[in-house]
């Protein structure tokens, strides 16, 4: 299975919410271009929060096919990463191609979680993306995208 963690793009206060900047809207674009153009998402885990949800639709747009999407209260910036990982691992197949859309320090505590504590992934600027090889044990990092470039990580 492909995991991708994606943290939400640049935000800004908006009538008591945080919505994508200008500046977010374009990050996102620009790294979900670069995934779309090399990976076929089959499901999307995504925080309630609406900045997240905005960062996920423009990412979820330019996907062909199908996507199962699920909204969940655990991808908020505290939430577990245990309880989420848990659940992923009970919905999802191997053969799936999962994008998370979270929150620092979530992000960064789901790569830890993932990699079996072994990595706590790179910085997460905003609209950054850290894709992860997982057999149901550890994941394997393999590649960061982040909106001014991108790097292999092996």
């Amino acid at each position: 299975m492909k995991i991708i963690i994606m943290r939400h793009g640049q935000a800004t206060l908006s009538n008591n919410d945080q919505v994508l900047t200008n500046k977010g809207i374009l990050e996102s674009t620009k790294v979900a271009e670069e995934i779309n153009r090399k990976y076929k998402i089959t499901r999307a885990f995504i925080s309630p929060k609406t900045r997240a949800q905005q960062t996920a639709h423009i990412v979820l747009s330019k996907v062909q096919g199908k996507v199962i999407r699920e909204i969940l209260p655990e991808l908020v910036p505290q939430g577990d990463p245990l309880t989420f990982r848990a659940y992923l691992d009970a919905v999802c197949n191997f053969e799936d191609v999962v994008l998370i859309v979270s929150h620092l320090p979530l992000v960064s505590e789901l790569c830890y979680e993932f990699t079996s504590h072994q990595d706590f992934g790179p910085d997460f600027v905003t609209s950054s993306a850290f894709l992860l090889d997982y057999n149901g044990e550890i994941a394997i990092p393999e590649h960061f995208f982040k909106p001014q470039n991108e790097y292999w990580y092996n």
